[in-house]
């Protein structure tokens, strides 16, 4: 739960991260995607999302599951 005194409330503060998505020989492949959910989630924290409802693991879940649905040779990822 995030306080209503939160200043990521307050101010509108947010995160984001610009995940890039290669395409390669073999498949499509994701760019260092443990460091760009894990500073994601530090952002968070950092701005007053303390008690968020999704892990580190069920947000790289997500991005792999959302890249395995789509056809696009590569892509670009924004959370």
């Amino acid at each position: 739960m995030v306080p209503f005194v939160s200043a990521a409330v307050q101010y509108g503060f947010s995160v984001f991260e610009g995940i890039r998505c290669y395409s390669t020989d073999m498949d499509r492949l994701v760019f260092r995607l443990n460091e760009h959910v894990e500073r994601l989630m530090d952002s968070a924290h950092i701005v007053g999302f303390r008690d968020l409802p999704v892990t580190a693991e069920l947000v790289k879940t997500a991005i792999n599951q959302t890249i395995a649905a789509k056809e696009f040779p590569s892509c670009y990822i924004v959370r």
